[in-house]
């Protein structure tokens, strides 16, 4: 319990409220005319919902949503539903950089709806044939305003006995572990893959889960340890010039472990445990050189006899 509550104190939980209007409405019967079988075209309508405005009006708002979670991913992990466990020591960091994405969000959905009228205006233009069945569906600018909204939560954690995060909290360094496996592996296949050489730039990713480790520390000597493993691939590299040969083989290898919680966990054990050194989990285990075992003369094999078959 006082792990826990020594954990707690460290921690914030922030839990993103973001509201983007979908701009779709279920079609009704009276929507497909007459003609039963003839469906509106997939630009206006699919699966049965009917899309009142350009969908790429509204792309804007779900990248400034992906930019949040970005932000929370890049410092916490996921912690209860659709909330995300961040070091204290950020809470002043994190909720600058959303308070300006809130910013964005805020100006952009002004634009928005202050073009709104002429969008849906020129929408309904686009399909003549449909005009009435976008024009009865149509939202008020008021209703889509209430539809969009940028909005996030911040509380600390306060434990007691009648608390129920104690599963929670005691496996959070699992927890830390499986989600920089899932970031490890994307890095190492969309920035590694394939690679003889990259640049000094391809080390950005690898940083950022290094201060992502160092960030969340506290929650286990396991992920302190995995912070320092970071921190000493990337101290060896070449301050300047292109990664290749063995220096890119040592940042395969840290991917390499990042990816799997069970192999990352057995390594920054031993080093906790045997004083393992970072570096040498990283380089390439010798080659075994066997004695070489004199080949036995094999003896002639006697000739066949001629015995009149040819």
């Amino acid at each position: 319990m006082i792990t826990d509550i020594k954990i707690a104190a460290k921690t914030l939980v922030i839990a993103p409220d973001i509201r983007i209007w979908s701009a779709r409405k279920k079609m009704q019967a009276e929507d497909y005319g007459a003609d039963k079988d003839s469906l509106p075209p997939d630009d206006i309508a699919t699966l049965g919902v009917k899309k009142l405005c350009p969908p790429d009006k509204l792309r804007v708002f779900g990248m400034l949503k992906s930019r949040a979670t970005t932000l929370l991913a890049r410092h916490g992990v996921p912690f209860l539903p659709g909330s995300w466990l961040v070091p204290a020591d950020k809470a002043a960091e994190i909720n600058d950089a959303l308070g300006q994405i809130k910013a964005d969000f805020d100006k952009e959905k002004e634009s928005f709806l202050s073009d709104y009228d002429h969008t849906c205006a020129d929408w309904i233009s686009q399909h003549p044939e449909y005009a009435e069945m976008l024009q009865n569906s149509m939202a008020s600018p008021d209703y889509v305003r209430s539809r969009l909204s940028f909005g996030w939560r911040a509380f600390a954690l306060r434990m007691t006995k009648h608390t129920n995060l104690k599963d929670e909290l005691q496996h959070l360094g699992d927890s830390v572990f499986a989600d920089i496996a899932k970031e490890a592996a994307v890095v190492r296949r969309e920035v590694f893959s394939d690679r003889d050489v990259v640049t000094q730039k391809a080390l950005n990713p690898i940083r950022a889960l290094g201060e992502k480790l160092r960030g969340l520390s506290f929650v286990h000597p396991l992920v302190a340890s995995a912070a320092s493993l970071v921190s000493s691939c990337l101290e060896s590299m070449p301050p300047k010039g292109n990664i290749e040969g063995a220096h890119l083989g040592m940042v395969m290898a840290l991917l390499t472990l990042l990816s799997d919680p069970v192999a990352l966990e057995e390594c920054t054990l031993r080093m906790g445990t045997q004083g393992t050194d970072p570096l040498s989990l990283l380089m390439p285990a010798p080659k075994k050189h066997e004695p070489r075992i004199p080949a036995t003369p094999v003896p002639p094999s006697p000739l066949v006899q001629n015995v009149g078959l040819w």
